[in-house]
């Protein structure tokens, strides 16, 4: 049985022009705007724009994550974190910081806020990561 058995179940196979029908999908595809349509996504490629943006998480409890390009050769250090992604009940933020000559000032003291709960898979390691 292959990966994609566990989404879809299997549909009837039509042989119009050889190709088989599209299997039914059993599961619906999660969309955050679907669940949250009131959330705003905010896409941030400057220090200016991201220090507006933080300031509008009115949140205890946020949602973290961080991304960067992977470094597959062994005994090297990992790249530079590359997107900051926050997220609150009703602001999702994509910080984009890895062509900012300068940190955004509120992100650095956001992460530094001890008051402020940041949830995400691995953390711990991830909070060494932006801090290099």
């Amino acid at each position: 049985m292959d990966s994609s058995s566990s989404y879809f179940a299997s549909g009837s196979h039509s042989h119009h022009h050889g190709a088989p029908a599209e299997p039914q999908r059993v599961y619906d595809l999660y969309s955050w705007s679907n669940i949250s349509p009131n959330t705003r996504l905010v896409y941030c490629q400057n220090a200016d724009a991201a220090n507006e943006a933080v300031a509008q998480l009115n949140s205890k409890v946020l949602g973290f994550d961080l991304e960067w390009k992977p470094n597959f050769i062994k005994g090297r250090p990992e790249n530079p974190v590359a997107l900051v992604q926050l997220a609150s009940a009703d602001l999702v933020l994509l910080i984009h910081i890895f062509h900012m000559p300068t940190f955004p000032e509120r992100l650095r003291d956001l992460l530094a806020d001890e008051t402020v709960v940041k949830a995400g898979v691995g953390i711990q390691s991830k909070f060494v990561l932006i801090a290099s």
